[in-house]
């Protein structure tokens, strides 16, 4: 089935045959994350299990299989005259290039453990389905799923909600609890999902913290319910992921005053990280032992609170298999550099070429981070930690369809700088004031795509030791108020690659096109 422009049904199935070829366009995004395609049909893959990365040799090696193919038909003589093809040359020429192409093929063995988008639990089974259907003919390996503790266990300790978990050992076959269908369904996909434990029961919170965003009294009480996913779904996760953006405080409260409370929420995180890791690893069948995926970090404060995981006690060190981090740069590219104020852009972007300053360069705060700029300092900080053996994980990353005013041009030329100050000045990918409402949509919708492409491509080449990639997200899930929707300004509500009725944005065949070129066949 291909994907338009238009609506996308929720009941919406893909054929799951293998996957069609996929050179000219996976040498083209190897070479050109701008490339343009005049095939925007996402491909329908195989079961994939691990995904691949291209490393600076990859292209090497597939120019110089077009060199192969160029010598095995014979080289083109010059008009003056024509020499004979010597075979011994050639002879050695193809030992000399598959010498080459060999070590090319070593070089470029580097894995991309898991790849998906994350979607939330709020709407039926059907809902959950038809975007799992998604993931599917996009490609992806891996979804990012919620898994509300407050909800799992609102009734009390070990008193297993139904609406979110059945009762008795797991039945794939008639499994309407919302979690088991979601892992199920994802398992029968060929899809691990990625479960992200926050938010505190009412029984399990401080008495002096009474928010489901305050961290649980007791760490031990987290752990044992981390165990109990991971032993439910044993072999189909690809992981839990301890808590998420504990450092901010819409996600994570303390309970306590303290003159330092990020390194209070620090050591909050390092108690239940070790708790699951403990929990987790006490497990009688290695198969149950799920990765643990610390941090979640929001980009804000994500270097900083790093280094205070490593740094309090108990501190999380050597207990997890991951750090998980956020890296949204605003509005901005993914090769971005302008967290330091320069408004230098290190790669191909709509905004600008390496070298040169941004077209915003005197505001120096701007909406979001860097993209690339945030891994490299947190690749930074684990190896000056001596934590290379560990895993980084972007479990949420992506750019908003938000256009701000309605159509600038047309408002009262009294209110005219104000809105188009507000357009700028957010996260929205639209900011030329004078476009119309629809032409904003359409800029806003391009730019995702492109953003979305460049991402995946400086994955492949420039940040190697990146182990797992989720765009946030799949499908809008945040419902605007009457002015958001009005205005257009709801960056939340708009992160989906396609929109909440299932149209697909050209973000999502972006998405498909960049999982197309990084999965091994």
């Amino acid at each position: 089935m291909t994907h338009g422009d238009g609506p996308l049904p929720a009941s919406a199935s893909f054929k799951m045959g293998a996957g069609r070829p996929m050179e000219h366009t996976s040498l083209a995004y190897a070479l050109d994350p701008d490339a343009p395609s005049d095939d925007l049909t996402p491909p329908a893959h195989a079961p994939v299990t691990t995904i691949r990365r291209e490393s600076p040799t990859s292209s090497f090696a597939a120019a110089a299989q077009g060199l192969l193919r160029t010598i095995s038909t014979g080289w083109p003589a010059p008009r003056e005259r024509r020499s004979p093809v010597d075979p011994r040359g050639v002879a050695l020429t193809l030992v000399v290039l598959a010498l080459l192409l060999a070590g090319a093929s070593q070089a470029s063995a580097q894995e991309l453990r898991f790849a998906g988008a994350a979607v939330h639990l709020d709407d039926t089974n059907a809902q959950t389905d038809a975007e799992l259907d998604l993931l599917r003919a996009a490609g992806a390996n891996a979804v990012r799923v919620d898994a509300n503790w407050g909800q799992i266990e609102r009734l009390g300790d070990d008193l297993y909600n139904p609406a979110q978990i059945g009762t008795g050992s797991l039945d794939c076959d008639a499994a309407p609890a919302a979690l088991d269908h979601a892992v199920c369904s994802a398992a029968a996909r060929g899809i691990e999902p990625l479960l992200v434990l926050y938010w505190t029961p009412t029984w399990a919170r401080s008495p002096l913290c009474r928010h489901h965003s305050c961290a649980p009294a007791e760490a031990r009480e987290y752990g044992e319910v981390a165990a109990h996913l991971a032993e439910r779904y044993s072999g189909r996760l690809a992981g839990i992921e301890i808590w998420n953006e504990p450092n901010s405080t819409t996600f994570m409260q303390n309970g306590e005053l303290s003159s330092d409370p990020a390194t209070v929420r620090a050591r909050n995180l390092a108690r239940l990280t070790r708790a699951a890791w403990k929990a987790v690893h006490a497990l009688p069948e290695r198969e149950m032992r799920t990765r643990i995926v610390s941090g979640g970090l929001a980009t804000a404060s994500d270097v900083s609170f790093l280094r205070k995981l490593y740094r309090v006690r108990p501190t999380i060190r050597g207990h997890y298999d991951a750090i998980s981090i956020h890296p949204y740069s605003g509005r901005f590219s993914p090769y971005d550099l302008r967290k330091d104020g320069s408004g230098r852009v290190d790669g191909p972007s709509k905004e600008g070429s390496a070298g040169r300053r941004h077209p915003y360069p005197s505001q120096k705060s701007k909406p979001g981070g860097s993209f690339v700029g945030t891994v490299r300092a947190i690749h930074g900080v684990m190896r000056s930690e001596d934590d290379r053996d560990r895993e980084l994980w972007l479990t949420e990353f992506g750019w908003g369809t938000c256009t701000g005013a309605p159509d600038a041009a047309a408002a009262p030329s009294s209110v005219r700088p104000q809105v188009r100050d507000r357009r700028v000045g957010s996260k929205c990918l639209s900011q030329d004031p004078q476009l119309s409402a629809a032409a904003a949509v359409a800029e806003a919708e391009r730019a995702q795509a492109r953003y979305t492409r460049q991402a995946f491509t400086l994955l492949r080449r420039r940040l190697p030791y990146v182990d797992a990639a989720f765009v946030y997200e799949l499908r809008n899930s945040n419902t605007p108020s009457p002015a958001q929707e009005r205005d257009g300004n709801c960056w939340l509500c708009r992160l989906g690659l396609v929109t909440g009725d299932f149209r697909a944005k050209p973000g999502f065949r972006a998405f498909s096109r960049a999982l197309e070129a990084t999965l091994e066949r």
